[in-house]
This record gives structure tokens, sequence and C-alpha cells, in this order.
């Protein structure tokens, strides 16, 4: 009695998705038969031909779409509230409105942080 090999078993195979059994059982009927190493030939140039490509993403296209997007959307400056202070580099349409260096929103210096003080023994202060 000869095996009976379906189409799907063949499209696992070409695929690399056979059990080992599969491969054992595809390859004796390949072997079997002249027509049905044609066959199993066929299938395998026809996968291989039909090979999937992702496309390439449009970047240029994208990138200009979300530039459209923020330029049309409303200033930054303008949804932050004035006594809000935003970390540095945050936003260039900021600039002209962001205090000077070591300075609050309301014109106040910045107080400068202590040094740390020599344990006693001389060791490191602590996190140094």
């Amino acid at each position: 009695m000869r095996a009976r090999i379906g189409w799907r078993a063949l499209a696992r195979y070409v695929a690399g998705e056979s059990t080992p059994q599969e491969v054992a059982a595809i390859e004796a009927w390949a072997a079997a038969d002249p027509r049905h190493a044609e066959i199993l030939r066929e299938v395998r140039q026809s996968w291989e031909s039909a090979e999937v490509r992702e496309p390439e993403p449009d970047t240029s296209a994208a990138w200009r779409a979300l530039v459209a997007r923020l330029d049309a959307a409303a200033p930054l400056d303008a949804a932050v509230p004035p006594d809000v202070a935003l970390p540095l580099g945050v936003g260039a349409r900021l600039d002209s409105a962001a205090p000077a260096a070591g300075e609050h929103r309301t014109g106040e210096r910045a107080a400068r942080p202590r040094p740390r003080r020599a344990r006693p023994g001389g060791a490191p202060p602590p996190g140094r």
C-alpha cells in the first residue's frame, strides 16, 4: 500500500513546520516515485518564489505628518500654567519665557545645595 501525502503536509514540509515523522514520510514518498519527487520540487519552488517581504516604511512621510500635527497643535507654552516649572530643555517655544539659570519662575534665586562634610576619621561623605 502506498502512503498518501496531502497538500497540507507538503506545505508544512516546505515551511519547515513538519514533525520528524512527517519529514521521514515525505522524504520516503518522494524517493519512492520520480513523479512524487517532481511534485515536491515544484511545491518547494512555488513556496520559495512566493516568499512574503515586508514593505519598507516611508519614514519621511511619517515625519512630515508628525511635524504637521505638531505645528497644528496649540503652542506648548499656552498649555503650561505660568506657575509650573518645567525641566530644562523642554520645548524650544518656551525659551523666551524660561527663567534665567538658577532662578525660579517667580524671579527668586535658587538655593545652592550645601557641600557635604567629611566624616570624622577622614571617611568620605555618603554617596561619593
